[in-house]
């Protein structure tokens, strides 16, 4: 017994040094990297990563403001698109699409809000299922009256910012490059994307107007070309603090694209320590058995 007791020690401190040296993986991941390994869930929207960020995730792990998330009360999400508000429907992230629906629309107001700048630079692009329609009004009379008959049609009226009415029309986009340069004598002229399949084939009108502007619109955003290789390696994709370029969050560190190839070296560094932690485990339950059976006998005899 007392042989054989100091090797029982020896054996449980050599086992506890070698958990205690497991690889870092095991252990504190990079505290950035937690956060962003999150996803944005609410309502029917769930398991939404990058570039979007918003409630648990921060503001580093998307690509840019504009890209927030917000959950309401009732569970829907929304997003602020420069001055206007959506809820977001669904978000397909095989295909970068997002569907929403302007919020709190004011039909009797002049929509010299409703309008979103498509292009790289703020991350959005129209599919081939959006026109840019574009909106006239404060425009000459005399001029209202010249126009082609098939413009006339598209016509409404608003209130500007004074209260006062406004005589405005639309044009959709193979109107605006049939007619458009004669278009001139109007104080507001805005653009404004709305779904295709309800611009086209209206009879005009206010009624028709308001359809189109609180009707479903799909837009794409764009995905950085860095973060498939970052969620390849292991990492996370996000962007710099108080920046827009881009970052890739790894478990021990950031990096500007991928994260390091620890992979295939830890795997193999884990196989071999818990070998090896699992064969003199064994042993030592081997050794506290021969004890237990030598202390039996000794009390036999």
């Amino acid at each position: 017994m007392d042989i054989h007791f100091p090797m029982f020690l020896s054996i449980i401190t050599i086992c506890s040094f070698l958990l205690t040296s497991l690889p870092p993986s095991y252990g504190r991941e990079y505290e950035s990297y937690r956060p962003c390994n999150t996803t944005y869930n609410c309502g029917s929207l769930i398991n939404i990563s990058y570039p979007f960020w918003g409630e648990n995730r921060p503001r580093y792990c998307g690509s840019s403001d504009m890209l927030e998330l917000s959950c309401d009360q009732n569970h829907s999400t929304t997003i602020q698109v420069g001055s206007e508000t959506f809820t977001v429907m669904w978000i397909d992230q095989s295909t970068h699409t997002m569907r929403m629906v302007r919020r709190n629309l004011v039909p009797s107001s002049c929509p010299s809000n409703f309008t979103i700048t498509l292009n790289p630079a703020l991350f959005f692009h129209r599919p081939q299922t959006v026109e840019n329609m574009t909106l006239f009004y404060s425009c000459d009379p005399q001029f209202s009256n010249s126009l082609p008959t098939e413009i006339k049609s598209n016509n409404f009226t608003c209130l500007n910012e004074s209260g006062r009415e406004e005589q405005g029309f639309y044009v959709h986009e193979n109107e605006l490059q049939k007619y458009g340069e004669g278009l001139t004598e109007c104080d507001v002229k805005v653009q404004v994307p709305v779904s295709r399949n309800v611009a086209l084939g209206n009879e005009g009108g206010n009624e028709a107007l308001n359809t189109a502007l609180a009707h479903e619109l799909d837009m794409q955003y764009t995905l950085e070309l860095g973060c498939p290789g970052c969620y390849g390696s292991g990492g996370m994709c996000g962007r710099k603090s108080n920046s827009s370029q881009f970052s890739c969050y790894c478990r021990d560190g950031v990096q500007d694209l991928t994260c390091p190839d620890y992979g295939k070296h830890i795997s193999v560094r884990n196989k071999v320590i818990i070998g090896i932690t699992g064969g003199i485990t064994g042993a030592t339950l081997i050794c506290i058995a021969i004890c237990c059976s030598r202390c039996k006998v000794a009390l036999w005899l």
